[in-house]
């Protein structure tokens, strides 16, 4: 499961690192990045990598939109990209609006409790907590940096119940 998931995301990567190459945004950044380099000056890219990479994901974000609206994702392939593309976990609530961007259709009377019955019972998510609230991350992701403070003696709690006894 782990390395489908992995070349299922690779796939997507890969897609969307074809489509910032494409972009007009990053051709016309190119070449002025190119032409101000043998002018003399140094790249932008080398001067201020945390500044591509944001155009970068900027541009991701577009190509995931795009993709999404030629195939319809399931709610967990869905909230797997809104995770990886927010890069830190998430409440419900805010999983649930990421992965509507990220092109999953959630209906029905209530779509958090079917998103959150999703996610719960999908073995790549795990609850996580931080300073009493609940979030969502990615089973054997390692948290970010900030989450491994410890700014909670419940951080790390163990993955939501996939199902209830009866």
């Amino acid at each position: 499961m782990a390395s489908f998931i992995l070349e299922k995301t690779r796939m997507l990567r890969d897609e969307a690192w074809q489509a910032v190459m494409e972009s007009e945004a990053f051709l016309a950044f190119k070449a002025l990045d190119d032409a101000y380099v043998r002018m003399g000056g140094s790249s932008r890219v080398a001067d201020d990598p945390g500044a591509f990479m944001e155009f970068a994901k900027q541009v991701v974000r577009v190509a995931s939109r795009r993709m999404a609206e030629n195939r319809k994702l399931s709610h967990a392939e869905a909230a797997e990209i809104a995770l990886h593309n927010a890069g830190q976990p998430l409440t419900t609530p805010n999983l649930l609006e990421a992965a509507k961007e990220a092109g999953a259709e959630i209906g029905g009377n209530d779509p958090l409790n079917n998103f959150r019955s999703t996610i719960s019972k999908d073995p790549r998510f795990k609850s996580v907590k931080k300073d009493g609230t609940s979030f969502w991350w990615i089973e054997g992701e390692p948290l970010p940096p900030e989450w491994n403070e410890a700014t909670s003696p419940s951080l790390l709690d163990e993955p939501a119940a996939s199902s209830s006894a009866s």
